[in-house]
């Protein structure tokens, strides 16, 4: 029929008490129709008579009634018993040809301005077809203006719906709880609606296109949707997002506001969802804008420990996939052993975004965190972010973060990266901070003609990252990068640390690391391009040097070793400052060959400026036994120049096996020439 309303039981606005369902009630509705509402069970506690505008606008009616009732909600109660079950099917008849839907407001469990409560195992089940000419809205559970709701443990709420071509608007969640309806302009809410859930909550929600969509169409569909709530959800909620297309189609018209969310919170909704969340989205075969697994504006949201968020995009075409979305001035937490998992395979993607954090937001997860984005989209040009940041990031003990990326891409590759965005204001800086044991991954070999877009980690415009105890970091090109004035990395606090990767600064962009364990590792080369990098080797830590390399400054301690000889190439180390005592380099040499100005045969580092009482100690790696060369006599070479010649260095021998080993005796060069005679 045509008719505006097709409710199983509506409880009106002036119902004078508590209405109460028994346990076990089962309601159906099965309806068709072009242009209504049907819902299961409504609490419609909002009386549109007392609007005092003349706009029978529900908003204004229940700000109106909010006040005039001393700041509360209706006292109209509906208690909904334990194992109620509501199916709702609206439009699902085939249409025939040339047959349109204009609109349906499909909801299975719905209170306005009123106080209901559900019991245990509440099942809800809403099924709506295709709607074409206006909007189709399909809601599992649905709360407005002001509603303050209750549902025990084991909720089980399924929307599904379908679309195509002719689809003009589709939004669909398994629970919403907003002050207006979503798509309305929002008006400004006096207090917040209050949700509560019990443990074991299982939301669904499922978006089938038969056939290709485009960007000019709305399909908006969240598993859940916050909006104005303070809201406390049990442990171990489950929410299914899954959107799909047909199979093997184009789907080239990406964009628009078609996209799938699994949480979506925003003006000021406040809550927990407790341990044990399981949040997925799931999107094959489509076209479109966004897929984020959880989207935080201006809210405070706090997940508990061992969540799972999930993003999963197969053969599809979007702008972009988020793991995590945290915008405006919204806080994030995670608890402890949580994980974020973001992947596309097939398709294409602008970029991918693990963990997106804006310059007035902040996202803290505890120990034990893991984040893996995984990047197999066809196109080559996307990004691939683990955490890109512009606001707050602190991380507890242990967090692992893994980006995968093919090799043959040559877009921004990183773990992580902070940076102060344009929007930032005077005080806001970029900054990422992680506890000890974090490991970092990139596992690509991604380059363009700049060769710094794979990177571990990467700091620019001021952005910070701070290692706060030991860390592993692995990477294909620069384990760490670091640009623009007052930008940094630091690693100074005590831990083992691992650096497999080069390190580049460059325009003002600082790098601070301080290996101060016998575990400790730096395997690769120092850049520097007008910025600054310091580094501690102390208590035999080792840096393998893989090529010719820079150093602002170096601390060298207590068998902290510079290993020239990683690299069987000759290399040079230049150091602004040198300071330590008891520090080794390991050099390599060729003593068999006379060494010269123009024909060196030898390590050399060059240091600008000693302190005073430094100490060093050099080991020489010879060849020329291995060569077929037998080394006899007194050769010298000249391997470390001091300028302010404040250090002293000693030889100290190197046993590589007993093939051959050298101990240099290290003699002041003005001394060999001027008074042992020796010109080269």
């Amino acid at each position: 029929s045509n008719q505006s309303k097709a409710d199983g039981i509506r409880v009106q606005a002036d119902y004078p008490g508590t209405v109460k369902l028994a346990d076990g009630l089962h309601i159906a509705l099965t309806s068709d129709g072009n242009d209504y509402d049907t819902t299961g069970i409504i609490l419609a506690g909002v009386d549109k008579s007392s609007d005092s505008k003349g706009s029978h606008d529900e908003s204004v009616n229940a700000n109106d009634e909010f006040i005039a009732n001393g700041n509360k909600i209706s006292d109209t109660r509906v208690e909904v018993g334990n194992g109620t079950s509501i199916t709702v099917d609206a439009g699902l008849r085939e249409l025939e040809e040339n047959e349109n839907r204009n609109r349906i407001f499909a909801v299975g469990l719905e209170n306005h301005f009123g106080h209901m409560k559900a019991g245990n195992d509440v099942t809800l089940s809403v099924n709506s077809g295709k709607f074409s000419q206006s909007q189709n809205t399909t809601y599992g559970f649905y709360q407005v203006f002001y509603g303050d709701t209750t549902i025990g443990d084991r909720l089980n709420s399924t929307v599904k719906s379908e679309v195509d071509a002719k689809t003009n608007r589709l939004v669909i969640s398994a629970v919403t709880s907003a002050h207006d309806h979503p798509n309305d302009k929002q008006i400004k809410a006096l207090t917040h609606d209050r949700l509560t859930l019990g443990d074991d909550a299982h939301l669904t929600s499922i978006v089938t296109a038969t056939a290709e969509t485009d960007k000019k169409q709305s399909i908006v569909q969240y598993g859940a949707y916050l909006s104005q709530t303070d809201y406390n959800i049990g442990r171990n909620m489950q929410i299914d997002t899954t959107q799909t297309g047909v199979k093997g189609a184009p789907n080239k018209d990406i964009g628009g506001e078609v996209y799938a969310i699994g949480i979506y919170t925003d003006h000021d909704a406040k809550g927990t969802i407790g341990a044990g969340l399981q949040d997925t989205v799931t999107v094959r075969d489509r076209a479109m804008g966004y897929v984020k697994g959880i989207y935080c504006g201006d809210t405070d949201v706090t997940l508990g420990d061992s969540s799972r968020i999930t993003t999963q995009v197969e053969n599809s075409n979007v702008l972009s996939d988020y793991g995590l979305h945290v915008r405006g001035t919204s806080k994030l937490t995670m608890g402890n052993n949580s994980q974020v998992s973001v992947r596309q395979q097939g398709g294409t993607t602008n970029t991918i975004r693990g963990a997106y954090v804006y310059p007035a937001a902040t996202f803290t997860a505890g120990d034990n965190f893991r984040l893996d984005v995984a990047y197999g989209a066809t196109n080559l040009n996307g990004t691939a972010y683990g955490i890109l940041n512009e606001g707050t990031v602190n991380l507890g003990k242990n967090a692992h973060i893994t980006v995968n990326a093919p090799d043959e891409r040559a877009a921004d590759t990183m773990a992580v990266y902070s940076y102060t965005g344009k929007s930032a204001s005077a005080n806001q800086v970029g900054k990422v901070t992680l506890d000890d044991g974090a490991v970092l991954t990139v596992n690509s070999k991604a380059e363009n003609e700049d060769k710094i877009i794979n990177n571990v980690v990467k700091t620019d415009k001021a952005g910070q990252v701070i290692f706060n105890g030991g860390m592993t970091l692995t990477g294909s090109q620069n384990a760490i990068y670091s640009t623009d004035a007052g930008s940094s990395v630091t690693a100074l606090g005590n831990g083992r640390k691992v650096i497999l990767g080069d390190l580049e600064s460059a325009k003002g962009g600082a790098i601070k690391l301080n290996l101060n364990t016998g575990d400790s590792l730096f395997r690769g080369k120092s850049t520097i391009d007008g910025g600054d990098t310091e580094l501690t080797l102390a208590n035999s830590s080792r840096w393998d040097m893989t090529d010719t390399s820079q150093l602002t400054k170096l601390d060298h301690n207590n068998g902290g070793t510079v290993n020239m000889a990683y690299n069987p190439k000759l290399q040079r180390l230049d150091v602004g400052t040198y300071a330590g005592k008891d520090g080794i380099f390991r050099m390599k040499s060729g003593l068999n060959e006379l060494e010269t100005a123009d024909n060196l045969h030898a390590d050399k580092a060059y240091i600008d400026k000693a302190a005073e009482g430094s100490t060093g100690l050099i080991q020489v790696y010879d060849q020329s036994f291995l060569t077929g060369h037998e080394v006899t006599g007194t050769k010298y070479q000249l391997l470390v120049t001091d300028k302010s010649g404040n250090a002293k260095f000693s030889g100290l021998t190197l046993d590589e096996g007993g093939l051959w080993d050298v101990t240099p005796t290290i003699q002041n060069g003005s001394y060999v020439r001027n008074t042992m005679g020796v010109k080269d």
